[in-house]
């Protein structure tokens, strides 16, 4: 069985979201709006806010704002529209919800439903209409479980992605386990360019990324890879770790050796049109040739990538960011995460529709 297999045999008793999930409310409203019919349940004490923030009686807010659906009260849509009847899509701003503050629960706990997060493909199928998802902040499990739970506010929790993803990745560098699953899709990935007679000239024009005009985009667990193999070659050694008997191979230490000085547009790991850990390199990196007879196989196998690499962050629970390698390098910080106030992350997810049309344009977009 290789480990690619093993990862997926995981017990179904642990939560697939054991490690966290990130969200950042983009305030796009298109979780407010069609053309989907729709549900937004409020309770008596919820409608008395509601009524309260609006200046007017709970009878009245009932007979303007409500319909009665069995036993339970929901918010009125528009119509034709079917958004939410507080959705102001042509704010001085963009969407605003006009109760904001006193919005309902289940406002409050979006994109954190049970419907959501039953399944990985379910938070998925959700990201492809909310922006937000997987972007911005991290919030752990426990966290997520007390805004289900109304006991605190999605405003209050969490912690900047970016760093999240680099304690996981200098505390994990070290493990074999991890670097196993990965190592073997680099395989199939390289066996794949291999067959189909692709041949790296070693030029080192794609690793400038400015002069180049392209952008290479790296998950969590490739930068992981990455920046163990850059670490250690600093250090005079190459290949994986060999862990002493009884250890796992994970550091726990909170000093981070610094990254390879690299100059502006380039990629960390080349020096003198070389790389310096080729062994090491992101999935982008092993699809991507300069002379490419058939755009259409990188695009598929980087589409191939991804969803494996996604599934690996998902089974393995690690910390999911995506974003392209210069933010990642801009990101890291050798004395440990910096006290920054939260800024929009470079990377922003495009619409779905236009997903296969740039994978088969450039590497820039690998797996996007």
């Amino acid at each position: 069985m290789t480990n690619l297999e093993s990862v997926r045999l995981l017990t179904k008793r642990t939560c697939w979201y054991q490690n966290g999930l990130a969200f950042s409310c983009r305030q796009c409203g298109r979780c407010c709006a069609g053309p989907g019919e729709g549900y937004v349940w409020v309770n008596r004490e919820e409608i008395a806010a509601l009524a309260a923030r609006l200046t007017i009686d709970v009878t009245e807010f009932k007979r303007l704002y409500t319909r009665r659906v069995g036993i339970r009260y929901s918010l009125i849509e528009k119509q034709p529209s079917k958004d939410c009847v507080f959705l102001d899509k042509d704010g001085p701003n963009g969407p605003v919800c006009r109760v904001y503050d006193q919005r309902p629960r289940q406002c409050r706990t979006w994109p954190f439903w049970k419907e959501n997060l039953r399944t990985p493909d379910q938070w998925q199928q959700a990201r492809q209409t909310c922006p937000g998802i997987d972007q911005g902040r991290w919030f752990s499990l426990a966290q997520i479980e007390a805004i289900q739970n109304n006991s605190i506010a999605l405003e209050a929790a969490g912690r900047h992605l970016p760093d999240a993803a680099w304690d996981w990745i200098v505390q994990h560098h070290q493990s074999r386990e991890i670097h196993r699953p990965l190592q073997e899709l680099y395989e199939i990935i390289d066996a794949r360019t291999a067959a189909a007679r692709y041949e790296c000239r070693s030029c080192g024009r794609c690793c400038d990324f400015a002069s180049y005009g392209h952008r290479l985009y790296v998950t969590t667990l490739e930068m992981m890879y990455l920046y163990h193999g850059l670490t250690r070659i600093d250090h005079g050694l190459s290949g994986s770790p060999a862990p002493a008997a009884g250890q796992t191979g994970i550091s726990r230490s909170n000093s981070r050796p610094p990254l390879p000085a690299a100059k502006k547009g380039r990629c960390p790991s080349q020096q003198d049109q070389i790389c310096r850990a080729r062994q090491f390199r992101p999935a982008g990196c092993r699809i991507f040739f300069c002379r490419t007879p058939n755009p259409q196989f990188q695009a598929e196998l980087s589409e191939y990538a991804h969803k494996q690499l996604r599934r690996l962050h998902e089974q393995l629970r690690i910390v999911y960011w995506y974003a392209d390698l210069g933010t990642w390098v801009e990101s890291y910080h050798p004395d440990g995460p910096a006290d920054a106030p939260l800024r929009c992350p470079t990377h922003v997810r495009e619409h779905p529709g236009r997903r296969r049309e740039r994978l088969a344009n450039r590497f820039s977009d690998f797996g996007r």
